[in-house]
């Protein structure tokens, strides 16, 4: 080699070094920045019988996994189990997967599930006793077979065990400090309203892409606007209507939308005062215009004519709720005993104040009074389901194509002594009769048609009145790339950063 070719092999050498040393430094001062969610409220609880609001289940699916599952068109899926199998109407038997992984340690048996089931329907801090009441027994077969019976046939049971997260059986009293599940990301902490995880490499879907993720809460509206524009938040689950304009304009940020399962009704008491009568319920939805309350939101909402929203099981053409009609709506009122109208209060969460006052407006045409009661959502969500509410708006998210959930929680009436329950006050023991014959029909055609003469009572007596379909407003930062669910669910596992970050 000559003396300058030798020079120059020198030179590269060292620049190659200098390099490798600089990308090294590199590496290990600056690691991967951690994906941020934001959600509007609090996880409610990290314990996974406890949580059932959902922005607890967005939150607690990404450390947990259930037997089934939805994709994101909501089409049920195998999770944890891979099979399963009815061998009578009284009996499923379902088949795990094999060498799933818990977060801290072990696999997963047939036991801990059985475990988890249990927990969820005799636990007396469970919120799905309800949802799970008609099984009797549920036995591991062995370490990859669970066998569960059931009192009276069940045909949505694979629906409802999609709400029942599994964990481990090895320390329950841990779960609400601890989570110990299985899915995509391991829990590491919680502290002041943020959740911290990090990625679960021997997940059975496989390690996700993004390692840390950040579940924080941002509330007032000023702070969602400043963490977006500070770009400390990567995805914000929520975007309020009054600083969408304002969001859409932030550089590096893009609002996107999605067609959701999220509805906004106006809930009633109907125990006691003017909404015990039905007429003054069916007054106040034909006071309400609905194409005019959708204009005035922005046209990020569609028309919901009846209790469950088109395309799912339940939605029946020829049962939507007449158009808006003052005449009619003042009839009633003095039929029902008000003719002077009547003096309440409209409760509603924190940035819904806006909606609110549309409704007052609308209310107050037939003599509907009403005083606007701003709350923060886990004071609302505590006084909902304790029945203190007389009136107030909210939305309720369908988590399947069916509405069993939704009838079981919000229209079945609530037991004696109830204490959290999401039905505000409404009781029919005729329409409690024909749920249950909705629920329990194993032949699909039969369960439909007692379905159809459910809705068609609940569409005249209007336990809760029907008001719009939502469109999910995402602000989203253009360094990720994902695609909202149907469902509404964030799964981390489905994000990926467009540019990895080291």
């Amino acid at each position: 080699m000559s003396l300058n070719a030798n020079r120059r092999f020198i030179c590269s050498f060292t620049l190659l070094v200098l390099s490798s040393c600089l990308i090294t430094r590199c590496h290990k001062a600056t690691p991967e920045k951690p994906l941020t969610i934001a959600h509007e409220a609090e996880v409610s609880s990290l314990d996974p019988i406890r949580a059932t609001d959902h922005i607890s289940i967005s939150v607690l699916s990404n450390i947990y996994d259930s037997l089934t599952d939805f994709d994101a068109k909501m089409k049920l899926i195998p999770s944890l189990a891979e099979s399963w199998e009815t061998p009578d109407e009284n009996t499923w038997v379902f088949i795990l997967r094999k060498d799933v992984h818990l977060h801290r340690g072990g696999t997963l048996k047939a036991e801990d599930v059985q475990f988890s089931i249990n927990r969820a329907r005799k636990d007396p801090a469970s919120t799905m006793k309800q949802l799970l009441s008609v099984i009797v027994t549920v036995d591991a077969l062995d370490a990859l077979r669970l066998r569960i019976r059931t009192s009276i046939p069940d045909p949505l049971l694979a629906y409802h065990l999609s709400s029942v997260f599994i964990s481990s059986k090895t320390d329950p009293a841990n779960l609400s400090k601890h989570p110990d599940g299985t899915s995509s990301y391991r829990f590491i902490r919680s502290d002041s309203g943020t959740i911290e995880v990090e990625a679960f490499p021997q997940c059975w879907r496989g390690a996700p892409s993004i390692r840390r993720v950040l579940f924080t809460t941002v509330t007032p509206e000023t702070e969602v606007v400043r963490d977006l524009k500070q770009h400390t938040t990567d995805i914000l689950r929520w975007v309020p209507e009054s600083v969408l304009e304002e969001v859409a304009s932030i550089p590096g940020v893009k609002v996107v939308t999605q067609e959701s399962l999220r509805v906004g009704y106006l809930w009633m008491n109907s125990q006691s005062g003017p909404f015990s009568n039905v007429k003054v319920r069916q007054a106040a939805s034909l006071a309400i215009n609905r194409p005019e309350l959708i204009r005035r939101q922005g046209g990020h909402v569609t028309r919901l004519g009846q209790l469950i929203p088109d395309g799912m099981l339940g939605n029946f053409p020829d049962l939507e709720q007449p158009e808006s009609s003052l005449d009619q709506a003042v009839q009633w009122m003095k039929e029902s005993g008000y003719p002077n109208g009547t003096d309440t209060e409209l409760y509603c969460a924190e940035g819904v104040g806006p909606l609110a006052k549309i409704l007052r407006e609308m209310l107050a045409r037939i003599g509907i009074r009403t005083e606007i009661k701003v709350l923060d959502w886990p004071v609302l969500r505590s006084r909902w389901q304790s029945g203190q509410l007389p009136l107030f708006f909210g939305s309720w998210k369908f988590t399947s194509g069916e509405p069993s959930g939704f009838l079981k929680d919000c229209i079945f009436s609530r037991n004696t002594g109830e204490t959290t329950s999401w039905n505000p006050g409404y009781s029919n023991p005729e329409a409690d009769r024909m749920i249950s014959q909705y629920l329990f029909a194993f032949d699909q055609k039969q369960r439909v048609t007692n379905l159809k003469a459910l809705m068609k009572l609940l569409n005249a007596e209007l336990p809760v009145i029907p008001l719009f379909r939502r469109m999910d407003l995402y602000a989203v930062s253009t360094r990720v790339r994902w695609q909202p669910r149907l469902d509404g669910n964030l799964h981390a596992n489905e994000i990926s950063f467009v540019t990895p970050e080291f």
